[in-house]
């Protein structure tokens, strides 16, 4: 018995993670351009010290419902799901396949053939299960993170990536490690489409967002351009008191920041050159900008613990430079919506 759902493409972007990837794929596969919903949306929202040791973390209001917080402009939902043990979750997989859906599951990478890290490291990660070929023992699976991968490979090496332990080591400092896979795997449920792409909509996404970014954090929430102060406020804090943990949140909770960044910035860039609307396109590109920035203080803080002294105090020159930059980058939307 075999069973392969199409079509099922590679979608990645360079700054993403596997989470915005492997949801991509699902709305291709639904017929949807995945670059507008999940990239209209830009924020900050993060609970304090809640990142976790996933590739795929995304801190969001409901911890259950990542693809609703990527994607507030348009009607999808996720659900995590974390079987009972590793029969309910193949179950679970085969359900979903049968009903023509493609699953994303987590993985560890070590047991993955087409992986870099297989057979060295153990490391958190997402990939999509879109085919199964009993006769022949393979499950077919894509990867959209490099070096990329779409094909078959045999069901028991699936099984050993969905159950693993996860463990970490002296190695894995930046990888995403100590943190059971537990079979857990990504419901996407996407609604009936879809709002009408114009210059209406678009510049209510524009002041949608330029609201959110102007929210007080509350209590330990951190919001908006606040929360972002906050987070970089704190970091340097702790850094300065040689607290190693402060350049691991750095590190994790970096990246959501720069992905969603990232996507917005290209979001802007494609949909404003598609409406002529070239003022919003260049703003794109002052986006991108802001979100390779967030690339730089992330190596600071990957290269922490090997030259504490030195980081500490770029970490906070960077970090107040980042604000205004934000700052600038409002501006210059709230003059192209006026």
């Amino acid at each position: 018995m075999k069973t392969i759902l199409e079509p099922i493409e590679i979608w990645r972007h360079d700054l993403t993670s596997c989470l915005q990837d492997s949801i991509a794929t699902s709305l291709i596969h639904a017929g949807i351009d995945p670059l507008p919903v999940l990239g209209a949306k830009w924020n900050f929202f993060y609970p304090k010290g809640d990142y976790r040791k996933e590739e795929y973390y995304y801190p969001c209001q409901d911890n259950n419902n990542p693809a609703e917080s990527l994607s507030t402009f348009f009607p999808i939902h996720s659900n995590w799901n974390v079987p009972q043990n590793e029969e309910q979750g193949w179950e679970q997989l085969l359900e979903q396949l049968y009903a023509g859906k493609p699953v994303i599951v987590a993985v560890d990478n070590f047991y993955l053939p087409f992986r870099p890290a297989y057979n060295d490291v153990h490391t958190n990660h997402l990939i999509v299960v879109y085919g199964i070929d009993f006769d022949q023992e393979l499950v077919y699976v894509l990867d959209n993170k490099p070096p990329q991968f779409k094909g078959a490979i045999p069901i028991e090496v699936l099984k050993m990536a969905r159950n693993s332990l996860n463990p970490g080591n002296d190695r894995s400092l930046y990888f995403y490690t100590d943190n059971p896979i537990k079979n857990r795997w990504l419901d996407v449920v996407i609604e009936q489409f879809v709002p009408e792409l114009n210059q209406e909509w678009l510049y209510q996404v524009i002041r949608s967002n330029l609201d959110g970014w102007q929210v007080n954090s509350e209590n330990d929430i951190w919001l908006g351009i606040d929360g972002i102060e906050k987070l970089l406020n704190q970091l340097h804090i702790r850094s300065t008191l040689n607290d190693p943990t402060a350049m691991d949140e750095l590190y994790v909770v970096g990246w959501t920041i720069q992905q969603q960044t990232g996507l917005h910035g290209d979001f802007l860039t494609s949909t404003g050159l598609q409406m002529n609307l070239f003022q919003v396109a260049e703003i794109g590109r002052d986006v991108n900008r802001l979100a390779h920035s967030w690339s730089n203080l992330r190596m600071l803080g990957a290269h922490y613990r090997n030259h504490s002294s030195e980081i500490a105090g770029q970490i906070e020159s960077s970090g107040q430079q980042l604000i205004f930059d934000y700052q600038k980058v409002f501006q210059k939307m709230r003059s192209a919506i006026s």
